[in-house]
């Protein structure tokens, strides 16, 4: 949780088991610093932004209340990088207020187990 919030690379990083993601997947947003919140949106085919890069994220635009902290992939942990094109079934890891994770829950497939 400690390198996500504060945005180091994974790489060559040993965090064991990710205990949280089962969390995460449980469909219940985890509570952060800062009144924030941790969750996790699944994108589906008919989600508008499959297809598109991180840095051209269909619903970010300019808004600051969340990110996309982290990307599972294939049950790969992805670090996401502007260029990075969003695939179906990606699981996009969310860090934002209780107001993004609203809106952003009426626009991206939550999964739960």
């Amino acid at each position: 949780m400690r390198l996500i919030s504060e945005k180091h690379s994974f790489k060559g990083v040993d965090v064991g088991r990710l205990n949280f993601i089962s969390l995460l997947k449980s469909g219940i947003p985890l509570d952060m610093p800062d009144h924030k919140k941790l969750f996790i949106g699944i994108l589906d085919k008919k989600n508008q932004c499959v297809g598109t890069k991180i840095e051209d994220f269909c619903l970010h635009k300019d808004d600051k209340s969340w990110e996309i902290a982290g990307v599972l992939r294939d049950h790969h942990l992805v670090i996401p990088q502007p260029e990075m094109l969003l695939e179906v079934r990606d699981q996009l890891i969310i860090f934002g207020t209780d107001s993004a994770v609203k809106s952003l829950k009426e626009r991206i497939k939550i999964h739960v187990s």
